[in-house]
C-alpha cells in the first residue's frame, strides 16, 4: 500500500508554522517536514491564472471557478531520498478574509511519496480524489494553528490501459487524424526531446493544446507505453502560465497563457488538437498507415519503429507490451529516451522476433551496447542463446559475422561459467556441418570464425578439439585418393588446421621437450600416433594434387601453422619431401617420376629457416637428417646453402665445420658415403672470398671432420689455391708468414713439396736474414756463411716463374737486401752473381745498382762498380761486355740524378787510393785496376753522353729563367 506525505499552501489566517497570514504552508505531515529539511526539493507551490475575457476577475460561482484549469504538476523531486511530486493546484479567486474582494487565491496540495513505494502510473493519480480542491473558510480565517497532516494513501483517478486503448482507438474529431497515429508521432517526439542548442543540453517539452480529460488520456497514453519506473523519471503538468519555464517535459496547453507564439512552436513540439489549421510538429506526417499485428518485420529497429510497435501492441496486442516492460524491468536502465530503442532491438533478438540476418548491423551494434551498458549476466547468456539459435540457421554478411564473433566472445570471456556451455554449442555447430556427406564450406567458415572467438576467451585450443572430434568421421573427404586433375576439397584445408592445433596441443603436453637433433622416430612419438597418421594423410593429399594451387596453399597454410612448434614443421616438411620421394632432394627407392612442387616449396622454406637458425639449431638439424641415410641428400643442400650463403662468412662456416661439436653432428655413415660432397662444400666456402687463409682453414676443416678419409691430391688442390694468393712481399712475422709456415707444415706431413710462391717467400726471407746478419754492428760471420750456402744451393732452382707478373717486383725486393749485403765483405761480393738464376743476374745488377745509387754516397757507388768489374773481367763467374754493363749501369745512375762529375773522384789518386784500399780490406781480393778502367770509363761517357743529350741551350736557359717560350 502506497503511503504518501502532504502539504498543502495557500492564503490563510494562520499556518502550521507561523503567525502572520497570507500565502503560506498551511499544514503538513511531519514526515514530509523531514524530507524537506533533509535537502529534498518540493519545488514551487504556485498557481498563476489565465488571462482572458473567458476567464471572469472574481469568479464567485462553481461554474465559472471551472473555467479556471487545474494545475497537475507530477514530476520526480531532486534531493538525496529519491522521492515522487504528486501535486494539484486549484484556484479558488477571493481571498478568505471577510468581506475581502481580491482575487488571485489558489491552494497547491501535494502528495509525496518515496519514488521505490510507486505501484501505479503518475497519470492515475491525475485529478485524485485525494486532493483539497478548494479551502473551508472558517479553518482558512482561523486564529488557530492547524494540526499536522497525516499520511494519506492517494487514490487513483480511474485512468486504465484498457480505457487509453479505446482513446487511443477513435480519431481526433477536431482535425480527423488517428489517434493511433497522433500518439505514435507524439512518442517520437518525446523518446527525442533531448537534444542540444549550442553545445549545451536542452529538453524540447511536448505541448498539447487539448480538453483537460483528452490530456489526461495523451499523459496516460505516452506513460503507459513504458514500465512504470520510466514514466518515474520526467514530469508533466496540466497548465503553466509560462510554458517556457516549466519544470516538466509534458505540457498542456490553454487559452490564456504567455505561449502559443511562434518562439513557443520552434522550441517545443507543439500538438494543437484544437485547431486544424494550426502548424504541427516539423516533420509530422499525418494520414500515414497505422500499425497491424501482421506488420512485416522491420530491417531497423530504431526508436521510429519502437513507437510503431508500441502503439500498434497497445491497440491489438497488449501482452506484447507486457513483454516489452518486463524485459525493461530486468535492465536497470530507467530513461526514456531514445535508447529504448536499442533495447527493443535487443528485445527481438533475445526473444527471437527479428532474426540477426534481418536486423539491420547499426541497430545490432546499438542493441549490444545497450545489453553491455544496462544488462545483467542472465540477459548475456539469453543474448547468446538466440545468437547461437541463428547461427545454427543462417550464413551472414561480413560485418554481423563479426558482430556476432566478437559478442560471443565477450560473453565467454566475461562469463566463465556460460563459456563452457558456449563453446560446447560452438563445437556441436561445427559437428553439425559434418554430419551430410556435403558438407557446407561457408557455413563451416562462419562457425569457425564464430567458435574461434569464443574458445580463445575460454583459453581453449579450437582445432584441437575438432580434431579430436571430427579427424576419423568418414564424411569429411580429404581427396587422398582422388584422381588427377579432381579439385581438392576444401575439407582437407581444414583438416590441416585441426591437426596443426592437435600437434600444438601435443609439443605443450611435452613441457618444452624439444625433440629436433634427435631421430625421427622420436618426433614422430611426440606427436603422437593418431597426429602423424593424419600427417601422412596430409601429405598424401598434398603428393595427389601436386601443382595445383591448392596444394601449395595446403603446404604454406600447414607451415605456417607449425611454425611456432619448430620441430613439428620441421617434421611435416620431412613428410612432404619424403613422400613426394624427388630425387632432388631425398633418397627414394622408388624416386618420383617428375619434380614435385610440393617438394621444391618445402625445401624452399626448410632451406630458408635453416640459414635463419643460430649455430644450435642448425647442428640440430643436421643431427637428425644425419641419422637416416634416406636425408643425406638433404643434409647435403642444406651445408652447400650455407656454404655458398652470403648471411655466413665463409672463414666462420669453416671454422663451425672444425668443431668437435660439428663432427658428432654428422654421422660416420654420412661422413664416409659423402665425402666428395663435404669436400665440395668445404671448397665451395674456402673459394668464397679468394683468401689464402680461408683456403687453409678450409684444409684445417677437412683435416679435422674428415680426418685420414680426405685423398692428398684434393690437399694438394688446396695448397696450390693457397699458394695463388700467398703475396710474395709477405715479411718475416707478418700473417702471410705463419700462413706459409703451416702450409709447409702441412706439405712435410702429407710428403708434398712447398708450392712455389711459398719457395720464393721462404727465399727472399733467407737474403733477408742475410742482409740483416752482416749489417749489424757486430755481424755474425758463421750465420751470414750459412744463409750464404743455403742462398747457393736454392738459387739455381728458384721457381721465378711462379712470380708472374710481380716478378720485376720480387727481384727488387731481393736487390735491396744484396745492396745492404754488397758494401760488407766476402758473402757481398759475389751475391749478386749467386742469389739469382744467371739469365736474371743482369736484372740484380741494375737493381742493386739503382738502390744504391738512390740511397749511398759516391764512395759506396764506386765500391760497387768495383764490384761488377767482376763481371766485365769474368771473376763473378759471368761476364758482360764492359760497354754494355757500363750503359746499363749509368742508365741507372742517370735515373737515380747521379751525375758524371759527382764520380770525378775516381781521377784523384788520393780518392782512387782510399777506394782500392777499402775494396781490398772488405773482399781480401786485389783490386780489379784493368776492369775497372774500363768498366768505370765506359759509365763516365754514358753519363757524359746522356747529360748531353738533356743540358738546354742558351736561349733554352734564358727562356727558363724568364718564361720566354721556345721556337718551334
Amino acid at each position: 500500500m502506497m503511503k504518501a506525505e502532504q502539504r498543502i499552501y495557500t492564503s490563510c489566517n494562520r499556518g502550521i508554522s507561523g503567525n502572520t497570514s497570507g500565502f503560506q504552508v498551511y499544514s503538513q505531515s511531519p514526515g514530509m517536514a523531514r524530507w524537506l529539511a533533509d535537502g529534498n526539493d518540493l519545488g514551487p507551490q504556485e498557481y498563476a491564472a489565465p488571462r482572458g475575457p473567458q476567464f471572469p476577475p472574481q469568479p464567485s460561482t462553481p461554474e465559472e471557478l471551472a473555467l479556471y484549469p487545474s494545475r497537475n504538476h507530477f514530476g520526480p523531486m531532486n534531493g538525496p531520498d529519491g522521492l515522487y511530486r504528486l501535486a494539484l493546484a486549484t484556484y479558488i479567486g477571493r481571498d478568505y478574509p471577510e468581506g475581502v474582494i481580491r482575487g488571485g487565491n489558489y491552494i497547491d496540495h501535494a502528495l509525496v511519496v518515496r519514488t521505490a513505494d510507486m505501484d501505479a502510473y503518475p497519470c492515475q493519480y491525475i485529478q485524485s480524489p485525494t486532493f483539497w480542491t478548494t479551502m473551508d473558510l472558517n479553518l482558512a480565517r482561523s486564529a488557530q494553528a492547524p494540526h499536522p497532516l497525516p499520511e494519506v494513501e492517494p487514490q487513483r483517478n480511474g485512468v486504465t490501459a484498457e480505457a487509453v486503448r479505446r482513446f487511443i482507438a477513435q480519431d481526433e474529431p477536431n482535425i480527423g487524424v488517428p489517434r493511433s497515429q497522433i500518439l505514435t508521432d507524439m512518442l517520437r517526439r518525446f523518446l527525442g526531446r533531448h537534444t542540444t542548442v549550442a553545445g549545451k543540453p536542452y529538453t524540447r517539452r511536448i505541448v498539447i493544446r487539448c480538453s483537460a480529460d483528452d490530456f489526461t488520456m495523451w499523459v496516460s497514453a505516452i506513460q503507459m507505453a513504458l514500465p512504470i519506473r520510466q514514466a518515474l523519471g520526467y514530469g508533466f503538468s496540466t497548465y503553466e502560465k509560462d510554458i517556457t519555464y516549466a519544470n516538466a517535459d509534458i505540457v498542456r496547453a490553454v487559452d490564456g497563457i504567455n505561449g502559443m507564439s511562434a518562439d513557443l512552436t520552434a522550441s517545443c513540439a507543439v500538438f494543437d488538437l484544437l485547431d486544424p489549421s494550426a502548424p504541427q510538429p516539423p516533420h509530422m506526417v499525418f494520414g500515414a498507415d497505422e500499425p497491424t499485428p501482421e506488420a512485416s518485420v522491420l530491417e531497423s529497429l530504431t526508436a521510429d519503429e519502437l513507437c510503431t510497435f508500441i502503439v500498434g501492441a497497445m491497440q491489438y496486442s497488449p501482452d506484447s507490451l507486457t513483454v516489452f516492460h518486463r524485459f525493461l524491468d530486468e535492465t536497470d536502465y530507467a530513461g526514456a529516451d531514445t535508447q529504448l530503442g536499442a533495447a527493443y532491438a535487443l528485445l527481438r533478438l533475445v526473444n527471437g522476433m527479428t532474426p540477426f540476418a534481418r536486423m539491420d548491423a547499426d541497430s545490432i551494434d546499438a542493441a549490444i551496447a545497450f545489453l553491455q551498458r544496462h544488462c545483467r549476466p542472465d540477459m548475456w547468456r539469453r543474448f547468446a542463446d538466440g545468437m547461437f539459435r541463428d547461427i545454427a540457421s543462417t550464413t551472414f554478411d561480413e560485418r554481423r559475422l563479426d558482430i556476432i564473433a566478437n559478442t560471443l566472445g565477450g560473453i565467454a570471456e566475461s562469463d566463465s561459467d556460460y563459456a563452457a556451455t558456449a563453446a560446447q554449442r560452438c563445437l556441436d555447430l561445427i559437428v553439425d556441418v559434418f554430419s551430410t556427406s556435403a558438407p557446407d564450406h561457408t557455413a563451416y567458415e562462419q562457425r569457425h570464425a564464430i567458435a574461434a572467438n569464443v574458445f580463445a576467451a575460454a583459453h581453449r585450443d579450437l582445432d584441437t578439439e575438432l580434431f579430436a572430434r571430427l579427424a576419423d568421421n568418414p564424411n569429411i573427404d580429404l581427396g587422398d585418393g582422388a584422381a588427377p586433375g579432381t579439385p581438392m576439397p576444401w575439407t582437407a584445408h581444414v583438416v590441416a588446421a585441426w591437426f596443426a592445433g592437435a600437434v600444438r596441443a601435443a609439443a605443450q603436453a611435452t613441457r618444452g621437450d624439444d625433440p629436433l637433433g634427435r631421430p625421427l622416430s622420436m618426433m614422430v612419438q611426440a606427436a603422437g600416433t593418431r597426429n602423424t597418421l593424419m600427417m601422412d594423410r596430409i601429405v598424401r593429399v598434398i603428393i595427389a594434387h601436386d601443382g595445383d594451387a591448392d596444394a601449395s596453399r595446403l603446404v604454406d597454410d600447414t607451415a605456417r601453422a607449425l611454425a611456432p612448434i619448430p620441430w613439428a614443421w620441421f617434421l611435416f616438411l620431412i613428410d612432404v619431401l619424403s613422400g613426394s620421394a624427388d630425387a632432388r632432394f631425398v633418397d627414394s627407392p622408388q624416386p618420383a617420376a617428375l619434380p614435385s612442387q610440393a617438394a621444391a616449396a618445402c625445401y624452399a622454406m626448410l632451406r630458408d629457416w635453416y640459414l635463419a637458425q643460430d649455430d644450435d639449431v642448425r647442428l640440430r638439424c643436421l643431427r637428425t637428417l644425419c641419422g637416416d641415410a634416406e636425408y643425406h641428400r638433404l643434409a647435403d643442400l642444406l651445408l652447400s646453402e650455407q656454404a655458398r650463403s652470403a648471411d655466413t662468412p665463409p672463414s666462420r662456416f669453416l671454422d663451425l665445420l672444425a668443431t668437435p661439436a660439428f663432427g658428432d653432428a654428422l654421422s660416420d655413415a654420412y661422413r664416409q658415403a659423402h665425402l666428395n660432397q663435404l669436400l665440395g662444400i668445404i671448397e665451395t666456402a674456402a673459394g668464397r672470398d679468394g683468401s689464402p687463409f680461408t683456403r687453409y682453414r678450409g684444409m684445417v676443416a677437412a683435416s679435422r671432420l674428415l680426418g685420414a678419409n680426405v685423398p692428398k691430391p684434393w690437399y694438394e688442390r688446396q695448397i696450390a689455391d693457397v699458394d695463388a694468393g700467398m703475396p710474395l712481399d709477405a715479411r718475416p712475422g707478418d700473417d702471410y708468414d705463419r700462413l706459409r709456415d703451416s702450409t709447409r707444415q702441412l706439405c712435410g706431413q702429407l710428403g708434398t713439396p712447398v708450392p712455389p710462391r711459398m719457395r720464393l717467400v721462404g727465399y727472399r726471407r733467407l737474403v733477408t736474414s742475410l742482409a740483416r746478419s752482416v749489417t749489424t754492428k757486430r755481424p755474425d760471420e758463421n750465420a751470414a756463411n750459412v744463409a750464404l750456402r743455403r742462398i747457393q744451393a736454392s738459387a739455381a732452382g728458384l721457381p721465378l716463374a711462379a712470380a708472374g707478373n710481380e716478378l720485376d717486383a720480387y727481384l727488387g725486393a731481393i736487390a735491396r737486401d744484396v745492396a745492404a749485403c754488397v758494401p760488407t765483405g766476402r758473402s757481398g761480393w759475389s751475391l749478386q752473381a749467386i742469389v739469382v738464376p744467371r739469365d736474371h743476374t743482369a736484372t740484380i745488377i741494375r737493381a742493386v745498382m739503382r738502390e744504391t745509387a738512390a740511397h749511398a754516397r759516391a764512395d759506396d757507388i764506386l765500391l760497387l762498380i768495383a764490384v761488377d768489374a767482376g763481371f766485365v773481367d769474368g771473376t763473378q763467374g759471368v761476364r758482360y761486355r764492359a760497354d754494355q754493363l757500363a750503359r746499363a749501369i749509368a742508365e741507372e745512375l742517370a735515373g737515380n740524378g747521379v751525375r758524371s762529375k759527382t764520380l770525378a773522384r775516381a781521377d784523384d789518386k788520393r780518392q782512387m787510393d782510399k777506394l782500392i784500399a777499402r775494396y781490398e780490406r772488405s773482399y781480401g781480393i786485389r783490386f780489379p785496376d784493368q776492369s775497372f778502367d774500363e768498366l768505370y770509363n765506359g759509365i763516365i761517357v754514358a753519363l757524359e753522353a746522356t747529360e748531353q743529350r738533356h743540358r738546354p741551350s742558351i736561349l733554352g736557359a734564358v727562356q727558363g729563367i724568364f718564361g720566354g717560350k721556345r721556337r718551334h
